[in-house]
């Protein structure tokens, strides 16, 4: 559900010059009230008279806003509502609902449905332009931070990408100025087999490294479990490889 803003200037464009208001009511008079006010105030107007027609003009005409009567034939604005909110094509497109009847229930079915705003008739239109700006601004604003969340996550993901980069670049180049000896420059300490604590047996050591940072590792044998382990002397541990 979008969230209530501050109220927008009626007639000030918010991210649309002219955007599109699809209002669907069964009422002819009302329709035509409805639409006037609406395009006096720079908005572009399509109208259906049932929730069947409206549902193709949301498929064909892409609207950014859309005002229902709850109360609608072949179609009613509810069952409208759901079908939109299940689409992810449309889902994202505000609904305002317009009903007659204002018991708490009815009012709730519509916000059940997904409607964003639930205004009871008689509605001014002046208040009903008022609430479609607002929900025109208030999906704008989400799109934006949703952009920002997209992008930020694409950043973080390209930095995080060129570290595991550059992090394999220089394990590549450090494994392969690896020298194998057996006569190490730092002998390996005497160590034992931790789990069954025999002496382990020195094979051979690697020694290796980056610019000035030398590295050396030590493998060892044991004979009792048939385990090796390689001991690394920069951070004295031992590990089963």
């Amino acid at each position: 559900m979008i969230p209530d803003t501050a109220a927008c200037n009626v007639g000030t464009p918010v991210s649309l010059q002219q955007p599109l208001a699809l209002l669907v009511d069964h009422d002819e008079d009302t329709l035509e009230l409805y639409t006037g006010y609406f395009e006096l105030e720079q908005w572009r107007t399509e109208r259906a008279t049932d929730g069947a027609s409206a549902l193709v003009m949301v498929v064909e005409r892409h609207p950014d806003l859309i005002v229902t009567e709850t109360w609608l034939p072949v179609l009613d604005g509810i069952r409208l509502t759901e079908i939109i909110k299940a689409d992810p094509s449309t889902q994202h497109v505000p609904i305002v609902a317009l009903t007659a009847d204002a018991r708490e229930e009815e009012l709730a079915r519509a916000r059940g449905a997904g409607c964003e705003r639930v205004l009871t008739k008689p509605c001014l239109p002046a208040a009903l332009v008022r609430t479609a700006r607002e929900l025109l601004a208030a999906t704008a604003a989400l799109r934006a931070r949703a952009a920002a969340t997209v992008s930020a996550a694409e950043a973080t993901l390209a930095h995080a990408v060129d570290i595991q980069d550059r992090a394999e670049k220089v394990r590549r180049k450090h494994r392969m100025a690896s020298v194998r000896t057996v006569d190490p420059a730092a002998p390996p300490p005497p160590l034992h087999c931790p789990t069954c604590g025999s002496r382990l047996a020195y094979d051979c050591s690697y020694v290796g490294g980056v610019s000035l940072l030398r590295e050396q590792w030590d493998y060892l044998n044991c004979q009792k479990c048939c385990r090796r382990f390689q001991y690394r002397q920069r951070t004295k541990r031992l590990r089963v490889v």
